[in-house]
């Protein structure tokens, strides 16, 4: 007997966990791009603007897990920046703890909540993917980024061993060039609350990157339209690979 064509057609099903830059806001939403070039897929977007891993991993920990035989087929974790964004400013640990979104107190300690995470996502989706956190602020010469990328060569060393995960380094194909970099800092953390609630086209974020001589974000952080399509590309270009 063959099946109705309901049946016969099903639409996968991507998880999306992650802070602003899943969220898409501030900035612009690599989700928008990702549900336009892939149809066939059903995305379900779980970013949340602020989350360190610590604040995720509680969000996470209270949606019931599904019957296996419901387990969405990927989901995408792109989280790190905030933990980071604490050591920039002195006192934002705090006011990030106040906030309900403490950031790790150091690497060991955002790898095991990461892990945690992880452990937790595989009751959601049969496969995952990992990203990296990219940066803050567009000149890789500062310290800040150098610590981001070794914070994203941890995880990708400590997710090596996990069958079902895959590390998504997407920092070659979105790289920093030190001859033409921009210091601007979102160094201003009241400033990002109020950029989260403005309701701001995706032509209005790209000109501030262009006033600000920006190439993936508006701010140093969250994407611009280029950023965001990048991304999605990436992403695009590995599902086949996924079964999706």
């Amino acid at each position: 007997m063959n099946p109705s064509p309901a049946e016969a057609v099903r639409t996968a099903r991507v998880l999306l966990w992650g802070d602003s830059l899943t969220e898409g806001r501030p900035g612009v939403a690599f989700a928008d791009f990702l549900a336009e070039s892939n149809p066939h897929v059903r995305f379900e977007n779980n970013g949340r603007g602020g989350d360190t891993v610590s604040s995720l991993l509680t969000r996470l920990l209270e949606v019931p897990a599904p019957p296996e035989n419901e387990k969405a087929d990927l989901a995408v974790l792109w989280i790190g920046v905030n933990d980071l964004f604490a050591e920039v400013l002195p006192g934002y640990a705090l006011w990030k703890t106040a906030w309900g979104q403490p950031p790790s107190r150091d690497i060991d300690a955002f790898i095991d909540i990461f892990k945690s995470i992880l452990e937790r996502l595989t009751t959601h989706a049969h496969r995952i993917l990992v990203l990296p956190p990219l940066f803050v602020g567009e000149d890789p010469r500062t310290e800040m980024n150098q610590r981001i990328r070794e914070w994203g060569d941890r995880i990708s060393v400590e997710i090596s061993g996990l069958g079902n995960c895959r590390f998504v380094d997407i920092r070659p194909l979105m790289p920093l060039t030190p001859t033409k970099q921009s210091r601007f800092l979102p160094v201003n953390p009241w400033a990002k609350i109020a950029e989260s609630v403005k309701n701001l086209a995706p032509a209005d974020y790209d000109e501030a990157s262009i006033r600000r001589g920006l190439t993936w974000t508006f701010d140093g952080i969250h994407l611009n339209s280029n950023g965001a399509r990048t991304v999605s590309r990436i992403l695009t270009n590995i599902f086949p690979e996924e079964g999706l």
